[in-house]
């Protein structure tokens, strides 16, 4: 590291007034720069002594402290008592970013993967209303869980999802599977859209 660097200032350096340019040669033979640097690679690969460096790229530090910034946010995720919702689907931080990338941010998945919206459960916690039970039976509570896998009120769209998911033999709400298959995407995400967008009308509240 401490040659790499090295070098890389001396380029820097000569860049002021002259022009560096690269050139490849297809063999090391009897060129005596190449040689010398095929028989350091030799040397350093059959050495045991430990390497000790004063000197490194900037890349090295801020690799180290983006991996420890990382940890740290995994232990305060893991050990944070409220955002049950958000856990369920992602058990580590990992999984939110990638799943970001995947099913992108729009007001419906935000919805889903945070539980905050118009379902009861969430209404009643901030005292919007008293009661959180679902009308599909009056005894459930109204949980975004509950709206996705198990509410009667959509069997049908739930039905479309699940053949979807069958034909490619993925579990119907593994998010790892679903992620996989860009037709299952679509379904899920078209799924999660028509939940949310007759929610309000399920409940009477528009």
């Amino acid at each position: 590291m401490p040659l790499v660097v090295s070098i890389h200032r001396r380029l820097h350096g000569l860049r002021q007034s002259h022009e560096v340019k690269f050139y490849w040669d297809k063999s090391h033979v009897g060129i005596e720069g190449n040689e010398l640097a095929d028989q350091h690679a030799k040397e350093a690969a059959s050495t045991t002594a430990e390497f000790s460096y004063a000197a490194y790229p900037i890349c090295y530090p801020k690799r180290l402290i983006q991996l420890e910034m990382l940890v740290e946010w995994q232990r305060e995720y893991t050990e944070e008592t409220t955002g049950s919702s958000t856990k369920h689907f992602f058990p580590t931080i990992d999984d939110a970013k990638l799943y970001r990338e995947i099913f992108g941010i729009s007001f419906e998945m935000t919805q889903l993967f945070t539980g905050h919206g118009f379902n009861k459960t969430y209404l009643k916690r901030f005292t919007i209303i008293n009661e959180d039970t679902c009308p599909c039976d009056n005894r459930a509570p109204q949980t975004m869980r509950h709206l996705l896998q198990d509410c009667p009120r959509y069997d049908c769209a739930r039905y479309h999802h699940r053949r979807s998911c069958q034909q490619h033999e993925v579990p119907d709400f593994d998010l790892n599977a679903i992620a996989k298959q860009s037709s299952l995407i679509k379904s899920f995400t078209e799924f999660v859209k028509h939940i949310i967008s007759n929610l309000k009308a399920f409940n009477g509240t528009t």
